[in-house]
């Protein structure tokens, strides 16, 4: 297992509410603790008018979204390798985390756990498969003690 992580901010500002590097990678580890595939990501911070945008292109939904997630795969030797790209609205978070009161930093951590359990074939699709990815979702929250 190896993963390459990448995170750009377009458009944007970094604040200190934004996770640290170490604090992702901690959360991706765990997640692909079994498994041996090579995973490199791009965590793309944009705002709500790109965000948009791309939302109306990819999803035909013209309206902003808190997140995005693309993923596809090689086999480079019998070895898989995912390139995922998770695209989320700094403007977007900020606003549910004042909606949702909850900490813009947990915020963020959510949303991203939430962008992953994506890439890794977690869906939203049905009420059933909400409860699924909304169960793992806090529970990594309280694994690594980020209570809302």
């Amino acid at each position: 297992m190896s993963v390459k992580l990448n995170i750009i901010f377009n458009k944007v500002r970094k604040n200190n509410y934004f996770p640290t590097k170490i604090d992702i990678f901690n959360i991706i580890n765990y997640l692909i603790i079994n498994n041996n595939n090579t995973y490199n990501i791009c965590l793309y911070i944009t705002n709500n008018k790109e965000i948009t945008k791309l939302n109306n292109i990819y999803k035909n939904i013209n309206r902003s979204t808190n997140i995005l997630t693309f993923n596809s795969k090689i086999y480079y030797f019998k070895k898989k390798i995912l390139f995922c790209d998770i695209i989320m609205s700094k403007d977007k978070i900020e606003e549910e985390s004042k909606i949702y009161n909850i900490k813009l930093y947990l915020y963020w951590i959510h949303i991203i756990t939430h962008g992953f359990l994506h890439i890794l074939g977690y869906t939203h699709k049905n009420n059933i498969d909400n409860y699924i990815m909304k169960n793992k979702e806090l529970f990594i929250l309280k694994k690594f003690k980020l209570k809302k």
